[in-house]
């Protein structure tokens, strides 16, 4: 779907709201148009010394007209502004759910500055679809249609002559403001979400700039996209200048010739010298309704870029199984045969023939060197890389079959890297078990080795851990995964380098209680610290995307020549 479909399938359930802003809308503009000719009929006439009867129809008009401008004006703000934050809630939402399934397709190709600004600026851009364009655009369709019609029927040339000057401040000079800045809106959000990225980076590694003396190359980055970003700006500014220029320019250049036009039938007595007044003023008030035209249509190229970057990322692909995943009994819980996976756009394979099982009571360990594909298969076993149909099975199931949410709930997941969130460390472990009583969360953190840390803390499980887990050391952070493991109830563990960043008793103990999680799950370990994978049930070597090893830990320890004995020796010399 094009962006543009997409934004209109997310506002059809908002349907009724946006249809009574634009009609509050067109009543506001149109009152205000009403409200000038009636206040110039009444001028114009009361000249003249009329009964006071003649003129308290256009009295009462005045007032009402007046009233309805302001009552019609706050109502259209209040509905407006509510259907389209209401809009951009859903965006936001339909954006996280989209892109969440592709995580880390998605970070793969994007930086997280560059994420960030998809997720607020652009989203905050895409206003514009809803409350700057179509809505104006309505009601300058409503309000010309009415005023050439009232005009004609004072006369018909000034329907015609202001006819034309309103489709031509309402079409042609919005359509000259797109051409001239189309490429500056376009411009304006790729230069935006660069500055973003570059602000987000230099945040997040503020502490490694300054201490490699970087920060001055850092300013000179942001000093240039800074610079594209105030070129874009202006050029689309001068557009926006220019169409508003030019619709000053006609409206006054309209109302001029309607004057003109019936300065000779005024002489002839065919029309009224009132009559002049209000068309005059009349056509000087309708070019209200098409004056917000202009900046809509210089909008238009950079809302549009901002919906293209949004849901650039974001189709989510039709799953034959969308609900729980049931065992089909007599299959393991995880069966990957002859898995070749490669990533997109990459030239080699990142796994090459990968075959392995697992199932309750069995512990095996996946080892090698970095870039053997270790993590790789972690990933596609979580769905974040789609396997290749009937590689993986998970109870019994094709794991491409499956829904990426069913088929995650089934498994509990220690990253490498572990991504620690603003709030206490309770509710950081609670993430795995959102229901988790505060004993089961104290059980799992005394299992994965925090107990007597969190002890030591004024407020224990409650103490705030500060902005992104930055009060807690590396292992702690390990630690701190482990626990939400632990309390998680899955039958299916995935650890990916679990002891990276441990002591080397630390690590004997957590292997311990991995050695425990097989008991009753099935657990994949991903390391390559081969010491104290002794009780493994079974261990494969990964090198370059493909197992070239596997065994017990005493079959593969006793090849002289093998590679896992390489990697035993580096991991002694380590320990």
């Amino acid at each position: 779907m094009t962006a543009w479909a997409v934004l209109a399938r997310l506002a059809f359930p908002e349907r009724r709201r946006f249809a009574l802003g634009i009609g509050l809308m067109t009543i506001t503009v149109g009152a205000s148009v009403a409200l000038m000719g009636t206040s110039a009929w009444l001028i114009a006439t009361a000249a003249l010394h009329p009964s006071i009867a003649v003129l308290q129809v256009a009295v009462v008009g005045v007032r009402f007209f007046g009233i309805t401008r302001g009552v019609g004006r706050y109502l259209e703000r209040l509905v407006s502004h509510d259907v389209t934050l209401r809009l951009l809630a859903r965006l936001r939402v339909h954006v996280f759910l989209g892109l969440a399934p592709l995580v880390p397709a998605v970070w793969h190709r994007r930086s997280s500055g560059d994420m960030l600004a998809r997720i607020l600026a652009d989203v905050d851009t895409i206003e514009h679809a809803y409350l700057r364009l179509a809505g104006p655009a309505a009601t300058a369709a409503v309000v010309i249609a009415a005023t050439a019609l009232a005009l004609a029927w004072i006369a018909p040339v000034a329907g015609l002559i202001a006819l034309a000057g309103l489709l031509l401040a309402g079409i042609g000079v919005p359509l000259l403001a797109w051409l001239l800045g189309r490429r500056a809106g376009a411009a304006q959000m790729t230069a935006r979400a660069a500055l973003h990225a570059a602000l987000v980076d230099g945040v997040q590694g503020a502490a490694d700039l300054l201490a490699f003396d970087a920060g001055a190359r850092h300013v000179a980055r942001l000093d240039d996209v800074g610079r594209q970003l105030e070129a874009a700006q202006q050029t689309a500014v001068r557009a926006s200048s220019t169409g508003a220029a030019l619709v000053s320019w006609l409206t006054d250049v309209t109302a001029v010739a309607v004057i003109i036009a019936l300065a000779p039938l005024v002489d002839a007595g065919a029309v009224s010298g009132v009559a002049l007044t209000v068309a005059t003023l009349l056509t000087l008030a309708s070019f209200e309704a098409v004056a917000p035209l202009v900046p809509a249509a210089q909008s238009l190229s950079a809302t549009h870029a901002a919906a293209a970057r949004v849901l650039a990322d974001t189709p989510r692909p039709a799953s034959a199984i969308a609900t729980g995943v049931q065992p089909i009994p007599g299959h393991p819980l995880v069966q990957v045969s002859s898995l070749t996976f490669t990533y997109p756009g990459a030239g080699a394979a990142a796994l090459r023939d990968v075959s392995l099982t697992l199932d309750r009571g069995r512990l095996v360990a996946l080892v090698g060197e970095s870039g053997a594909g270790k993590s790789t298969l972690v990933q596609v076993l979580l769905t974040f890389w789609a396997a290749p149909p009937g590689t993986i099975r998970l109870a019994g199931h094709d794991l491409s079959s499956l829904d990426g949410d069913a088929a995650r709930a089934q498994v509990a997941w220690m990253a490498q890297r572990t991504d620690v969130f603003t709030g206490t460390l309770a509710e950081n472990v609670r993430l795995a078990r959102p229901d988790a009583s505060d004993e089961a969360v104290d059980a799992a953190l005394i299992r994965a080795g925090l107990g007597s840390t969190v002890a030591k803390w004024p407020a224990g499980r409650d103490t705030w851990i500060g902005e992104r887990g930055m009060t807690l050391s590396g292992g702690e952070r390990q630690r701190l995964a482990l626990a939400r493991v632990l309390l998680r109830d899955a039958p299916i563990v995935l650890l990916d380098e679990p002891t990276s960043q441990v002591d080397p008793e630390t690590e004997r103990r957590l292997v311990e209680e991995f050695v425990g999680l097989a008991r009753d799950r099935a657990v994949l370990l991903v390391t390559h610290r081969v010491a104290g994978l002794e009780r493994a049930d079974e261990i494969l070597v990964l090198a370059e995307g493909a197992v070239v090893e596997r065994g017990t830990f005493a079959e593969l320890a006793a090849r002289p020549d093998g590679r896992f004995q390489r990697l035993l020796a580096t991991s002694l010399r380590e320990s």
